[in-house]
């Protein structure tokens, strides 16, 4: 069996970098404002933070540069939501709060699949990608 190509740190931060400016842009033509990118507190990060028709969006995107090792949500460990829901819970608190207005909220993933090459990426945006328990939120 084949081994797959390494992909170094350096260049996975260039592909997630792309991968964030590619689900920006693809929320965009779908009529998502964005309202931040890289949200980050001491307690985790938010990739994107959208809106849209009254729901606040929390957005986790994921790229994959080898078919191997799962799909993009497989990747979404107990921890990272964790994060993802404490970043969230900030936001929340200290700026979404401040505009006066009442939000619903839900969290979706938007995967950037480049196994096929870095010049013909496939994007998969799953809304309501998880659910947190109300102990993910503490």
């Amino acid at each position: 069996m084949e081994t797959p190509p390494r992909v170094s740190g350096d260049s996975r931060k260039v592909l997630g970098n792309r991968a964030e400016r590619l689900a920006e842009e693809y929320l965009r033509d779908k009529g998502y404002e964005i309202l931040r990118r890289n949200y980050r507190t001491n307690a985790g990060e938010v990739d994107i933070i959208a809106a849209k028709k009254g729901v606040l969006v929390f957005v986790e995107v994921r790229s994959k540069a080898t078919p191997e090792f799962g799909s993009p949500l497989e990747s979404l460990g107990p921890g990272k939501l964790r994060r993802i829901a404490r970043a969230a819970k900030h936001y929340l608190a200290s700026v979404a709060s401040k505009d006066g207005a009442e939000w619903d909220a839900r969290f979706d993933v938007v995967a950037v699949d480049f196994t096929q090459g870095e010049s013909a990426p496939k994007i998969e945006h799953l809304e309501s990608a998880f659910d947190l328990p109300s102990g993910m939120w503490q």
